[in-house]
């Protein structure tokens, strides 16, 4: 089976390192297995699963400024607001790794 994992960040974290291990545990089992993300470095961990960086869309980039100023203008008001939710209601997970798995010939 082709799996892909696909990650916001790969920087040093629990919920980072039980990622890479299931991965690594699939790749174990014959499994193909990538991983794709936004960001971070994965040089903390010794990893046989390949990693695959890339950019953020731009509109995506572009909406997250705006958000962010809006952020500025409004936190005391609605501190609510999350920008990690609102990335993540504007592109899910899922979305992404479609997006960008067909790319990498993962289905």
């Amino acid at each position: 089976m082709r799996v892909v994992f696909t990650m916001y960040g790969v920087g040093i974290a629990g919920g980072v390192r039980a990622i890479f291990k299931v991965a690594d545990g699939l790749l174990g089992r014959g499994h193909d297995v990538g991983i794709v993300a936004l960001g971070g470095d994965h040089s903390w961990t010794e990893l046989r699963i390949p990693v695959y960086y890339v950019e953020m869309p731009s509109e995506l980039n572009r909406l997250l400024t705006v958000y962010k100023v809006l952020m500025g203008r409004f936190r005391k008001r609605y501190t609510a607001l999350a920008t990690e939710s609102f990335i993540k209601e504007l592109i899910s997970v899922n979305d992404l790794s479609r997006i960008i798995g067909v790319d990498l010939g993962y289905d």
